[in-house]
């Protein structure tokens, strides 16, 4: 039969059986190697998506580091001013409070007058009472002064302090002067700089950490 073929094909018969032959061997020995090739391929790919992906990550991690040391030098010199701040509250509430005596004991009554003692300020007791609750301290309720038998109850009264809400108790001397009024100023207006000066602090920390 072979004979017969190359009979038919002539001169071409050789040409065509080797050519045959080679394509068989390409295509049995092609095969495995392109799915070989291909194999490489892909896991040439993956380990491209993983190193992409541990990359993501180191990247992400180094930012947080850095946004947290970022967040924590904000925090340290927010936390030296503020100690700084504090520290001169201190001092200037000594200082004005030392200088409380100086400017409640004499007056000058003209300018060319030499300066005289102050007339001693009587400070009522609902002057003190309403001190105090304007400061949400604690005070008792307006009542008759003790020892005070003929002091009016206000659910009684017909006239005067009572019309206001005040008891009659209230318009008896405290015993406190104009010094202590003073020092209790300089004591309560301090203490509200120094959390003014921690509030803005906070708020400033906060808003370096957003910007971070």
């Amino acid at each position: 039969m072979i004979a017969a073929l190359k009979s038919l094909l002539g001169p071409w018969a050789d040409s065509l059986v080797v050519g045959g032959v080679a394509l068989l061997a390409g295509l049995l020995i092609g095969a495995p190697l392109g799915h070989h090739y291909g194999r490489m391929a892909g896991d040439l790919r993956t380990a491209d998506i993983e190193r992409d992906h541990a990359r993501a990550v180191l990247d992400a991690v180094a930012a947080e580091a850095s946004q947290r040391a970022a967040a924590e030098a904000i925090g340290d010199q927010l936390a030296a001013s503020l100690v700084r701040t504090q520290a001169a509250l201190a001092d200037t509430r000594l200082q004005l409070t030392r200088r409380v005596d100086r400017v409640v004991t004499y007056f000058r009554p003209l300018p060319s007058a030499p300066p005289e003692p102050l007339p001693a300020a009587v400070v009522p007791v609902g002057a003190v009472r309403l001190w105090n609750e304007a400061h949400g301290l604690p005070v008792p309720a307006p009542g008759a002064a003790p020892g005070d038998a003929a002091a009016t109850p206000c659910a009684t009264a017909t006239a005067g302090p009572c019309d206001d809400g005040l008891g009659p108790d209230d318009l008896a001397p405290s015993g406190a002067g104009l010094a202590d009024l003073l020092t209790n100023h300089v004591d309560n207006a301090t203490q509200c700089r120094a959390i003014r000066a921690q509030l803005d602090a906070l708020i400033d920390w906060h808003g370096g950490t957003d910007a971070q």
